[in-house]
């Protein structure tokens, strides 16, 4: 059966058998301004989603039933390179991405990705440092977080259906930040199904758990409430392309082939190199539960 946890005043590592840290229920900041950032933000999504004109296209999605719009940048659309996403709710994108508590939400996951993983903040730092270099006419969400991608979703009382997230780096983390008016204990619980956990996510918390790779959904709240989330990510396929030299694998194919079938073969390891770069709570000086 799946276990019930909840947390506030600390953050709680969620360990693996060999108590390598796979997801963290960071703990809230015990800051008034950054409470009072959160509750700025839940007024600004909620006048901005109920004035913009969603789609079904928006609104009717494998993550859910409530409108989602996506910004920054994405790469496996058939192009040859990374490209800005284009959004029919640019005007609102541009005002919530310029907005400075929005901008305050993102750093502070950032933050927290970089205190909790910090050799996997290093491996996104350096490869996405190179992509902006390379490529100046990407537009970046954030100067001061990580992540190249972030989604809102305006609710007004955002459900996810059980998912992954299977286009986005499957071993790193992506961060969710949970908004809104609403009773934690009654609602709002966020669901990591292979875990078997079902947790008490109240407003303001935020959560780095690895969405491509682990199922996650999160349960209703009430008809008077209401419960937004904002998301940062990156998708799988910007890693692949800067690690070919900035060239997509058919790219790199036809201009040398050697180099090709070498990344080939290093890719049957990656996934194992790769989880290498999360946490144990003893690097990170933790004592075992």
């Amino acid at each position: 059966m799946p276990r019930l946890t909840s947390f506030n005043s600390a953050s709680r590592p969620i360990v693996d058998k060999n108590d390598r840290v796979v997801a963290v229920l960071v703990s809230k900041l015990q800051d008034p301004g950054y409470t009072a950032s959160c509750k700025r933000v839940e007024a600004l999504m909620g006048r901005e989603g109920g004035a913009a004109k969603f789609t079904v296209q928006d609104t009717v999605h494998k993550r859910g039933l409530f409108p989602a719009v996506n910004a920054g940048i994405t790469h496996g659309q058939g192009g040859g390179s990374p490209v800005n996403l284009k959004s029919d709710h640019a005007e609102t994108l541009n005002r919530l991405l310029q907005d400075v508590d929005v901008q305050r939400l993102a750093s502070a996951a950032d933050s927290g990705f970089a205190s909790w993983a910090p050799e996997l903040y290093k491996h996104y730092h350096e490869r996405l440092s190179r992509l902006w270099a390379s490529h100046p006419n990407l537009h970046r969400n954030f100067s001061r977080s990580v992540y190249p991608t972030a989604a809102f979703n305006f609710g007004p009382r955002v459900r996810t259906y059980q998912h992954r997230d299977h286009l986005n780096c499957p071993y790193g983390w992506c961060a969710v930040q949970a908004l809104g008016n609403f009773n934690p204990k009654e609602g709002g619980h966020l669901i990591l199904w292979e875990l078997k956990l079902v947790v008490e996510f109240p407003a303001h918390s935020l959560i780095l758990l690895p969405s491509a790779a682990v199922t996650h959904s999160n349960t209703a709240v009430k008809e008077s409430e209401t419960r937004f989330s904002f998301t940062q990510y990156c998708p799988g396929a910007l890693f692949r392309y800067i690690d070919n030299g900035m060239m997509t694998d058919k790219d790199l194919r036809q201009k040398d082939k050697t180099l090709y079938e070498g990344r080939m073969l290093e890719r049957q390891t990656r996934w194992s190199k790769c989880v290498e770069l999360l946490p144990t709570l003893k690097s990170l000086g933790i004592a075992p539960a």
